[in-house]
């Protein structure tokens, strides 16, 4: 009897241990979670930056910085310039704490599942075709892709800046005397080739050979070996317009209208050859332009990529520009969700679009905010004249690995042509 109560004491003994010791764990666990949530819940906002260069990097971080702590309380915020050598969706997927990212328009679409629709309102202020850029970020700037007359060689010639690739042709050879390497491109610099590429395709055929184009990109990317990208884009079917239009930019070099080496060209060695007369027309986005020396600048106007005759006119049409755009992403926490978004909104009223604008040299998006000068307001007066603007091939890339294997093989194709 004294045994089977001993038995009881020890079973109730051993029950009540274990009970104790799962109430323990569970209030570790709890005191656990409860730091966790806390240490979470007061982490900083990182406000972060990729693919976008310092210039552009340094105007929003002095409006953010401005503008923080007149309109969000109980919020701290940081910045952060995200490693391009892996994805945008991978940096998202690591770090929690990205609330408001900066980026291509490209990259933007490729997080859209991550991201917070802006309300229609902060499109308001911009031209309609500015608006569609992308379904759930906001585009903040415009850099276009322009074509740089030399003001003296059309003076000589009585002839101004063409509306045709053609008529564009017709002038260089007359503008120039018929000399070698009446055409500059500095592309040795990825995003000037990959605009330059874009603008030709667009205006040779269409925007939706452009669109192809960029579907061509999507799909080899998802292959594993993207070692041979530039040579499956080239061959997939139906993206028979990017061969010809690369075909095209080789027949210009045969012809001596384009330097041998162009597609290895730097900014330095263009603008020498700008200065020295060489060039009757040049090609270079407007954030490229703004680098070159004004003694040499000034020699120079500046107009839209001209369009071929063999493309259909329409009413309008689409033009090429790399756009900075801003994109909200998710976070567990409504009021850092609402803290980001009235940070991009803030980079949208006048007074700051003019701020980025005079900082970086590039166009504002609202239509009546003050623009720094000629240059900028023609690209927002473009971008709003098209049917759209469309990002160019260098921003199709949502692997960085993809993307230098493919431009490595454009410039091959380019040389070996």
């Amino acid at each position: 009897m004294k045994l089977k109560k001993n038995a009881i004491i020890l079973i109730i003994t051993v029950i009540f241990l274990i009970i104790a010791t799962i109430t323990a764990i569970l209030v570790i666990n709890h005191i656990k979670a409860v730091r966790l949530e806390k240490e979470m819940r007061e982490k900083p906002v990182k406000i972060a930056f990729y693919n976008v260069d310092k210039k552009c990097q340094e105007a929003i971080k002095k409006v953010i910085s401005k503008e923080w702590d007149s309109s969000i309380t109980g919020i701290s915020y940081e910045f952060a310039i995200l490693d391009n050598s892996k994805s945008a969706e991978d940096h998202l997927f690591d770090d929690y704490t990205i609330g408001l990212l900066f980026s291509d328009s490209y990259t933007a679409e490729t997080i859209s599942n991550l991201a917070i629709k802006p309300d229609d309102t902060v499109y308001s202020g911009m031209p309609y075709s500015v608006r569609g850029i992308t379904k759930t970020s906001a585009p903040i700037l415009l850099d276009d892709f322009e074509t740089l007359y030399n003001i003296s060689f059309m003076s000589k010639s009585g002839m101004s800046p063409a509306a045709t690739l053609e008529e564009m042709l017709d002038l260089v050879k007359v503008a120039g005397g018929n000399k070698r390497f009446s055409l500059g491109c500095p592309g040795k610099d990825d995003k000037t080739l990959g605009m330059f590429v874009s603008s030709l395709l667009e205006a040779s055929y269409s925007d939706e050979s452009l669109e192809i184009l960029k579907k061509t990109i999507q799909n080899a990317e998802k292959a594993s070996d993207t070692a041979d990208i530039f040579e499956t884009v080239l061959a997939a079917e139906g993206n028979e317009a990017f061969k010809s239009t690369l075909d095209l930019l080789c027949q210009w070099k045969k012809d001596g209208l384009l330097h041998s080496e162009w597609y290895n060209m730097t900014q330095e060695e263009t603008d020498y050859l700008m200065e020295t007369a060489i060039f009757s027309l040049v090609f270079m986005p407007l954030s490229m332009h703004r680098n070159v020396p004004y003694r040499t600048i000034e020699k120079y106007t500046e107009s839209y990529f001209p369009v071929a005759e063999i493309n259909p006119q329409k009413d309008s049409r689409s033009l090429v520009f790399s756009i900075l755009t801003g994109t909200v992403i998710k976070n567990r926490y409504d009021d850092k969700n609402a803290a980001s978004m009235t940070m991009l909104e803030k980079l949208l009223t006048l007074e700051n679009q003019a701020i980025i604008a005079e900082a970086t040299g590039l166009a504002p998006v609202s239509s009546t905010a003050e623009s720094p000068d000629r240059q900028a307001s023609n690209a927002r007066l473009w971008a709003a004249a098209s049917d759209k603007p469309l990002a160019g091939l260098n921003d199709f890339f949502a692997k960085p690995a993809a993307k230098t294997a493919f431009f490595s093989g454009l410039r091959n194709y380019l040389k070996m042509n």
